[in-house]
C-alpha cells in the first residue's frame, strides 16, 4: 500500500490530520477479507503517551468515499462529524527511534463482515511526529479456494 507517513506530525486534539494511503481496488479480486499491518517509527522526542491511531475507510459503490477522502495517497483533516465515518483499526503507542510492528488486523469486520470495494487506511499522529523514515504498510488478501 502506498502511504507518505516519514515525518508525519501531530495532529490537533479536535481534529484528525494524518495522512490517507491509496485505495485498495478490491472489484476484480473479490477477496472476502484483508489482513493489514506494518510498522511505525517514532520520531526524535516521542515517547511516553505519543500515539498513532490507525483507521480504515471504505466506499459503498467503488466511487464515492465519506468524510473527503479520496483514492490516492493524500493529507487529509477530518473534524468530528467525519470520523464516525471510518472504522478505527488500533491505536500504537511509538517511542523515539524505534520501529513499532502492528496489525495483522482484518479489514471486513469494520464494516460489518464484508470487505468494501474499495477501501484504505488513515493514520493519525497524536504526539511527537512520526521518524523520517522506517515505516511500511502492507495488506495480504484472503480469499476462498476450492469448490
Amino acid at each position: 500500500m502506498t502511504i507518505s507517513l516519514n515525518s508525519l506530525s501531530n495532529s490537533a486534539t479536535n481534529t484528525a490530520a494524518g495522512r490517507q494511503s491509496t485505495v485498495i481496488d478490491n472489484s476484480s479480486a473479490l477477496a472476502i477479507d484483508a489482513l493489514v499491518g506494518g510498522q511505525l517509527t517514532g520520531g526524535a522526542g516521542a515517547g511516553s503517551g505519543d500515539v498513532v491511531r490507525i483507521f480504515a475507510f471504505g466506499s459503498y459503490d467503488g466511487t464515492s468515499f465519506g468524510g473527503g477522502f479520496g483514492a490516492s495517497d493524500a493529507a487529509i483533516t477530518l473534524t468530528l462529524p467525519a470520523l464516525t465515518l471510518i472504522r478505527e483499526l488500533a491505536s500504537v503507542y511509538i517511542e523515539t527511534l524505534t520501529a513499532v510492528p502492528w496489525g495483522p488486523f482484518p479489514i471486513a469486520q469494520f464494516f460489518g463482515g464484508v470487505l468494501p470495494v474499495k477501501w484504505g487506511i488513515f493514520i493519525v499522529v497524536y504526539g511527537a511526529p512520526l521518524n523520517s523514515s522506517g515505516h511500511e504498510l502492507r495488506y495480504t488478501p484472503v480469499k476462498r479456494t476450492g469448490t
